[in-house]
C-alpha cells in the first residue's frame, strides 16, 4: 500500500449512503457473522487479487449498550468472545490469543463509533457480543477499497 493511496482513502472518506449502510442486532450471545456475505451498494465482499483492493475502511457504532468485537481470519464456525477475559496482575505475557480462541475482544462503548481498516483476505469474520442487554451495531463503509474505483472494479 503505498502512502498516496492511504491519503486518497482518507481525503475522500465516503458518507453514509444507501448501500453502503447496515445496522446489525447484538445481544448478550457471541455470534459470528460472515463479512464475505456482507455487500456495499450491490457489490460482493469477495477477497480480491491486488492487495490495495483487499483494504476498505468501516465505520462501528454502537448503540444502546457497549459491544464487544474481534475480526477473525477463520470462516464463522467457534464464535464464543469472552467480554471478561483479563491477564491476572504480574503474569508474564506469552503472546496474543491464538485466532480462533476469541478469549480477548475490543470493545465500542455506548454512542461511539471506532473506524477499522479491514483487510478482506484476513478478516473474514466478526464476532459480536454485549456483556448484558441488547445493542445495535451501525456497520458503514467510509472508503473505497481502491481511489475512485468501486468495489466491483
Amino acid at each position: 500500500m503505498t502512502v498516496s493511496n492511504i491519503q486518497d482513502q482518507d481525503g475522500n472518506v465516503i458518507p453514509s449512503r444507501a448501500g453502503f449502510v447496515m445496522n446489525q442486532a447484538v445481544d448478550s450471545t457471541s455470534r459470528g457473522y460472515d463479512m464475505r456475505k456482507l455487500q456495499f451498494a450491490d457489490e460482493t465482499f469477495t477477497v480480491r487479487q491486488a492487495s490495495q483492493a483487499n483494504l476498505v475502511w468501516v465505520d462501528l457504532t454502537a448503540e444502546g449498550a457497549d459491544v464487544y468485537y474481534v475480526f477473525d481470519s477463520a470462516a464463522v464456525g467457534t464464535n464464543t468472545l469472552d467480554d471478561t477475559s483479563i491477564n491476572a496482575v504480574g503474569v508474564a505475557w506469552t503472546g496474543f490469543p491464538a485466532a480462533g480462541t476469541h478469549t480477548h475482544a475490543g470493545v465500542i462503548k455506548v454512542g461511539t463509533s471506532r473506524q477499522v481498516r479491514i483487510d478482506r483476505q484476513q478478516d473474514i469474520t466478526l464476532i459480536l457480543k454485549t456483556a448484558s442487554g441488547t445493542a445495535n451495531l451501525r456497520i458503514n463503509q467510509s472508503s473505497q477499497s481502491l481511489p475512485g474505483a468501486t468495489l466491483g472494479a
